[in-house]
């Protein structure tokens, strides 16, 4: 069970940044320079122009869809519930 994101400097060969997760990976989707680390419960923002996590969204269920609408995620949960985050403050340059 993947419960770990390493971020990887391949040109160097170096491991940046290594996260524990507290809940299952489901996915990782990049948007405008940020890493969005998807698990059950919990989306974390890694930005790759900072090289840290700049932000988290706790979800309220099991995330079942995520999309972006220009500078807004958009999470679906299994519940139906559905939460949006203006994402516009982090940047990827």
């Amino acid at each position: 069970i993947d419960q770990s994101f390493s971020v990887i400097d391949l040109e160097n060969k170096h491991v940046l940044e290594s996260i524990s997760l507290t809940h299952l990976l489901r996915d990782i989707k990049i948007h405008a320079g940020v890493f969005f680390v998807i698990t059950d419960l919990l989306i974390l923002e890694y930005s790759t122009f900072e090289r840290k996590v700049v932000g988290e969204i706790n979800l309220p269920n099991t995330v079942e869809d995520v999309r972006f609408i220009g500078d807004v995620i958009e999470v679906t949960c299994f519940d139906s519930k559905t939460i949006r985050k203006n994402i516009s403050g982090h940047s990827g340059h």
